[in-house]
């Protein structure tokens, strides 16, 4: 029980470290930093998100926000409860006796730079990771309790659709290992069925449900690389999350191997230990930096911890502790090391240029713009700090380019000069320089007209920063989104409404 105490000490303690650091930050950290605090102060305003989204997150956000607390505060807030709540949930496994597995586990939860870049970078995601250390205790029961692992399966699907595949293959999982409990129990298959039954259902009925268009989200089949491999091809990826994920997954050959030189009785809880690392080794498509694949590698270290646990849990050999006096001064070393935890897992080089969006937003404040065409990240930001409206695609072909205004990025003055017509010229009015280097602001009928004059053969160099630069939105609303968006065919139409 010290042992326990120690960690939830630990945990509490360096939840209060983190949360002090990030509020040092000038910004929010991650590139959808400013897509949660919109979100989370639109639904502290009016009760309802800004961009239609059913994440629990955003409304925990916005509670937190109406408490009087700013949003980037609640954000902050909610990413150190988020790790304190997953760490206590993780220290359900871990059995007394275990006084060095214990110690091993704290320290991880004080130090993984895999776990805290997931809080800071996908809040949604991390949130999802609450439902697993609950579905691993079950799965350490005995049967047929282990079918209740199911449930906090289906819920851990409920907050996030990127637990389908890991949660589906638990599932199937138990219901094998289970299999002749519910050939002979049919009022346990009954139950069973209902209860997949009921929450299929409601699945369904939530709305944000998994489509055949979010498959858009995977990518082509240019590049098909295990998640794994791409994370650790980034050069941009934090060194210490690299060096996290190869010892995750040799640690985990490391604790089946000994799990099977001592239990070869028992092989389900090694199937549940690889089942939960085969989406990081799916090949899905690595165009998109961050995408599927590469989210499913940063979880692996988790589920490693939870799979290791999931292993020891089986050993019922007990080692009493040693040096029990120590262990405070053990705690007080991880804590005092958690505190460079943020710069070696999260270093301020991944955050945008959020300084730059800062200085923009504040020059367009008053400035009349029904809508404002920028790249993602800078939308996000001018829409939470201007409260005006911002599009990170191309317009909707059914939207007046003459109330859209669009803020290139390196494009020169000289090369809006010499493409520009006569009518859109510097004397016009719209186009003007920005404050902020590399940013100019133009009307969007201007911008078309642009763009059209350059030619691919002539000025390649140009045409490639138009067209296939991200900062310069050129491409569509993605499918997927749309779908987000199907229940505004049933309101009053506004002028940049979606259909």
């Amino acid at each position: 029980m010290r042992g326990h105490f120690y960690l939830s000490l630990s945990l509490v303690i360096f939840a209060l470290l983190l949360f002090w650091q990030l509020s040092q930050d000038a910004f929010l950290r991650g590139p959808d930093a400013y897509y949660y605090a919109l979100q989370a102060d639109y639904w502290a305003t009016t009760g309802n998100v800004k961009i239609p989204d059913n994440s629990l997150v955003h409304r925990i956000n916005g509670l937190l926000t109406r408490t009087g607390m700013g949003a980037e505060t609640a954000i902050r807030l909610w990413a150190c409860l988020s790790l304190l709540m997953l760490g206590l949930l993780s220290s359900l496994l871990l059995q007394r006796g275990k006084t060095l597995l214990l110690v091993n586990v704290t320290g991880w939860l004080l130090l993984s730079p895999s776990l805290l870049f997931i809080a800071i970078e996908f809040s949604t995601l991390f949130s999802m990771l609450l439902a697993w250390p609950v579905l691993v205790y079950f799965l350490t029961r005995p049967k047929p309790y282990t079918l209740l692992a199911i449930l906090p399966a289906l819920l851990a699907v409920f907050i996030h659709k990127a637990a389908i595949p890991l949660s589906g293959l638990i599932c199937v999982l138990v219901l094998l290992e289970n299999r002749q409990t519910l050939f002979y129990r049919h009022k346990t298959v009954l139950i069973v069925l209902v209860g997949i039954s009921l929450t299929t259902g409601l699945y369904f009925l939530k709305g944000d449900y998994f489509h055949w268009l979010d498959l858009q989200r995977l990518g082509n089949w240019h590049d098909l690389s295990p998640g794994i491999i791409t994370v650790l091809s980034r050069e941009a990826m934090p060194l210490a999350i690299k060096l996290e994920l190869l010892g995750s997954m040799l640690l985990l050959l490391a604790a089946i191997v000994f799990y099977m030189k001592r239990a070869l009785q028992q092989r389900w809880p090694v199937y549940y230990a690889v089942a939960l690392i085969i989406p990081a080794w799916f090949p899905f498509s690595a165009e998109e930096v961050l995408g599927v694949g590469e989210r499913y590698a940063l979880l692996l270290p988790f589920l490693v911890m939870l799979s290791v646990l999931l292993l020891a849990t089986q050993q019922t050999a007990e080692v009493k502790p040693r040096h029990a006096d120590a262990f405070p001064v053990v705690y007080i070393a991880l804590l005092i090391a958690s505190l460079g935890r943020l710069s070696y897992s999260h270093p301020t080089y991944l955050d945008p240029d959020n300084r730059a969006y800062a200085a923009i937003s504040q020059q367009l404040r008053h400035d009349t713009i029904p809508m404002l065409i920028a790249h993602r990240g800078l939308n996000f930001y001018y829409k939470f700090k201007t409260h005006k409206e911002s599009f990170p695609y191309e317009p909707e072909p059914h939207w007046d380019k003459t109330h859209i205004w669009r803020l290139s990025f390196k494009i020169t003055a000289d090369e809006f000069t010499y493409y520009l017509p006569e009518a859109c010229s510097w004397g016009s009015g719209l186009i003007k320089a920005m404050n902020e280097k590399y940013y100019y602001l133009i009307r969007e009928d201007c911008w078309v007209k642009f763009r059209e004059a350059v030619r691919e053969e002539e000025n390649q160099d140009l045409y490639d920063r138009i067209w296939h630069s991200w900062r310069n939105p050129s491409k569509a609303r993605p499918g997927f989104l749309y779908r987000k968006h199907a229940n505004e065919s049933n309101r009053q139409q506004d002028e940049f409404s979606t259909f």
